[in-house]
């Protein structure tokens, strides 16, 4: 009875002292505290590097569309098919390095004329490429401020007898997880930005066209 009590001590010991071992080894802590933190600092990672991605998408669409607008009214002359897509085509060389396949861009002049004693807006002519026309016909003047929309003007942009070019951009960009951004997402693997530029022409009232693709209106104006 006595050695099996003895044996029973000697092993609790050889347990305790085992336990105290474990307690006291540190050789470990640094490999399961990095397991621990790795998750995280991973997610933090990818989320700052999408976030920067993301905005820079959203600033190359905007320097974009005022490219669009800003080298349209430039012209001198009337504009014609084979000058809008050279437009089209340098303005779209800003989005590098991003993939501009699925842009949408879309370039309107917009004329103010006087009816009945009222200044309206009307679409004068529309082009795009891949993406909608704005309609022939009177916008809505709006607030400053408003979200832009294919049928409206900002209220502060009329002024009877003048014209303003409108560059409507659309882009759909991809974030770099996209299977992880399709989860939270609903299904999207990409997500809308656009942006709206409104332009005076430089050197004439009205930029005209000549066998231009798209809506050609003629409304009256002045």
């Amino acid at each position: 009875m006595l050695i099996k009590r003895l044996s029973l001590s000697r092993t609790a010991d050889r347990v305790a002292g085992f336990l105290r071992a474990c307690r006291q080894d540190r050789s470990g802590l640094a490999a399961v505290e990095f397991a621990l933190v790795l998750p995280v600092m991973l997610v933090a990672y990818f989320g700052c590097l999408e976030v920067t991605q993301g905005f820079q998408a959203s600033r190359k669409v905007a320097i974009l569309s005022r490219s669009l607008s800003d080298l349209t009214s430039q012209a001198t002359t009337a504009v014609a098919t084979a000058e809008m897509n050279n437009i089209f085509d340098a303005s779209r060389a800003v989005l590098a390095p991003f993939d501009p396949t699925s842009t949408q861009m879309t370039v309107t002049s917009v004329v103010f004329s006087t009816v009945s004693g009222n200044v309206k807006a009307f679409v004068d002519w529309s082009t795009t490429r891949n993406g909608a026309l704005r309609a022939c016909g009177e916008l809505t003047q709006v607030a400053n401020g408003t979200a832009p929309a294919p049928n409206n003007i900002p209220a502060g942009l009329v002024q009877a007898g003048s014209t303003v070019i409108v560059a409507d951009v659309k882009y759909f960009y991809t974030p770099l997880l996209g299977g992880a951004f399709r989860e939270i997402g609903n299904g999207r693997t990409s997500f809308e930005l656009k942006n709206t530029t409104y332009m005076r022409p430089r050197s004439v009232t009205r930029i005209a066209t000549t066998g231009l693709s798209g809506n050609n209106c003629a409304p009256t104006f002045p």
